[in-house]
């Protein structure tokens, strides 16, 4: 275990500083050039539509109709599950 935490931590620090050089790299083009600042931005700068997926979102899914129907079957999974992460934990 303390393995792989000790890989999680490398990963995470690297990731880190992978993040910081790059913070670094898009602040020094901001400041030597602006104008090719303003050139990157206009190309990565992009919206996304999400009205189409909103739309498919937003309709409701009746559950309740299945869920009456089939009580025990629903119950006896969940006890099932509760109890096997119970067994995990303990």
């Amino acid at each position: 275990m303390d393995i792989l935490f000790a890989y999680s931590e490398i990963i995470l620090q690297r990731i880190y500083l992978a993040a910081l050089g790059f913070i670094a790299l898009v602040s020094f083009i901001a400041m030597v050039s602006p104008a090719w600042f303003r050139r990157i931005e206009s190309c990565l700068n992009r919206t996304v539509d999400t009205s189409k997926i909103q739309e498919i979102m937003d309709h409701p899914i009746d559950t309740d109709r299945y869920l009456r129907r089939h009580t025990r079957l629903i119950g006896v999974s969940a006890l099932s599950v509760a109890v096997l992460l119970a067994s995990f934990l303990v």
